[in-house]
């Protein structure tokens, strides 16, 4: 096992481990991963914490926690009237020609789970992106155009 592989089996087993995490951090700049070192640097409890619940938010709709926070980048950044809501129907819909599984009620069930997670899902979100989100894009990312 490399070093690498030996930090990241302890950070794997306690997440909230600060002194492994710091003496990763170390590890990481002194042998040239800069940016991942202070990346590691960054990290805190609360941020694990909303990692956490950003997880099995998107487990729930079952997309993975990267691709969720990537959706909510783009509706932040590029938001086009677009109700929020709609495009992670759009996007499960895509999903589900991929992989065969359906949603009983073709994505209202991901509409209705996302919609019951505002604002927690932006606090979470600003936390783990370390950015704000302006209070107007907020809420129109969980409602249905209809």
């Amino acid at each position: 096992m490399t070093p690498r592989e030996a930090f990241e089996s302890v950070l794997r087993t306690n997440r909230y481990d600060w002194e492994t995490r710091k003496v990763y951090s170390d590890w990481l700049e002194e042998n040239g991963f800069d940016d991942e070192a202070a990346e590691q640097r960054l990290w805190t409890p609360d941020w694990q914490k909303s990692m956490d619940w950003m997880t099995e938010c998107a487990a729930k709709i079952r997309m993975p926690v990267e691709e969720l926070i990537n959706h909510g980048r783009d509706w932040v950044e590029n938001h086009n009237g677009v109700y929020g809501a709609d495009f992670v129907k759009h996007v499960i819909r895509e999903k589900d020609e991929e992989t065969g599984e359906e949603w009983d009620d073709g994505g209202n069930e991901a509409r209705d789970i996302m919609s019951g997670l505002y604002p927690e899902f932006w606090r979470h979100f600003e936390i783990v992106t370390r950015t704000t989100v302006d209070d107007r894009k907020k809420e129109s990312f969980f409602t249905c155009s209809c």
